[in-house]
Parts: C-alpha cells; sequence; structure tokens
C-alpha cells in the first residue's frame, strides 16, 4: 500500500491554497506532493510544525476531513515507509498489513496529538511506527500452523493425492492438539 501511495499522491489534483496552515505557510499554492517536499526538505522546523499543526487541526472537521487525512499520511510517507522497509515480512500480505497498521496508527494520532507541541510530524510517525511494531511483534508471537507438503502430489486419487495430504495434515494437527 504505501509503496505506491507516493504515485497516487502525485497525481491528485488539488491545490493547497497560499498562507493555508499560517500567514506564508505555504507561501504559494502547491500541489499535495509539492508541499511534502517542502515540509521534508525546505521548511524550518518552526515552519514545519505550523504546516502540521494546520494539517492536524484540518483532519478533525468534518468537510476537510479526509482529504487532509490523505495529506498528512502523504507528507509522512517518507517516514512511514522508513520504518516499513527495515520489516522481514515473509509475504506481500504481512507487508500490507504492516502497512494498514502504519495507516491506522498515524491517522489515530491525528486525532489526539496536541497542535501547540513541537516536532509534531515526528510525533506522528513515532505514533505510527510504534503502533505498528507492537502490532508486528504480537504477529511474530503468534504460532503458524505447520505447511503441508505437496510437493509430492501429482494425481487428484490414491497415494500422493491432495486428499491423502489433507488427510496427513487433519491426523498431524489432531496430533499435535490442535484437530479441525
Amino acid at each position: 500500500m504505501l509503496a505506491w501511495f507516493p504515485h497516487v499522491f502525485l497525481a491528485l489534483p488539488w491545490i493547497i491554497p497560499a498562507s493555508e496552515f499560517a500567514p506564508g505557510l505555504p507561501h504559494r499554492d502547491m500541489p499535495p506532493r509539492r508541499l511534502e517536499r517542502f515540509v521534508v526538505t525546505e521548511a524550518t522546523y518552526a515552519e514545519r510544525d505550523q504546516i502540521w499543526a494546520g494539517i492536524v487541526t484540518q483532519t478533525r472537521q468534518g468537510p476537510t476531513r479526509t482529504a487532509y487525512q490523505l495529506l498528512a499520511i502523504g507528507v509522512a510517507t517518507k517516514g512511514l515507509l522508513g520504518y516499513r522497509n527495515h520489516i522481514t515480512a515473509r509475504s506481500n500480505a504481512e507487508l500490507a498489513d504492516v502497512d494498514a497498521d502504519l495507516v491506522h496508527g498515524l491517522l489515530r494520532r491525528l486525532a489526539t496529538i496536541d497542535t501547540t507541541t513541537r516536532n509534531i510530524g515526528g510525533k506522528l510517525i513515532d505514533s505510527a511506527t510504534g503502533y505498528a511494531q507492537r502490532r508486528w511483534r504480537s504477529h511474530l508471537g503468534r504460532p503458524h500452523p505447520a505447511d503441508p507438503d505437496f510437493s509430492h502430489t501429482a494425481a487428484s486419487t490414491g497415494p500422493g493425492s491432495l486428499q491423502t495430504a489433507l488427510t496427513s495434515l487433519s491426523g498431524r494437527l489432531a496430533a499435535a492438539g490442535y484437530p479441525l
């Protein structure tokens, strides 16, 4: 999810008006992707906090809520991917789960963060990665069922068939204390 989000974010036809977040911030009308680059590479720390405070405030208001939630995710994506790219997942589904946890953690924190604090963006990203990290550790702590070995199954009936493999798997699960 997050790997493709910057491409979607780039295509948003929305223009954020100059002075949307504070006097002179942004200093000119900008599409969301340009605002993200401005926040990450050009803005001072005080300007970043003012922009983030404006984004957070807008995520709490009815008509602008969804658009500014997308903006928050887009501005935070590089930080979120920084954490996600250190995860060693076994499948794309696990990566998608981590991405969903990162976004969920970010959106949850948007609702509660104090907009007068410093380093709002960093705190949002830290909260999101902390949430995703707790969920990932919980996932790793769960037992995984034994993967059946279907390499010997070629025919649909008889020894080596799918039915035989499923019966064998059912027996192994019952012997391990996990009957179907």
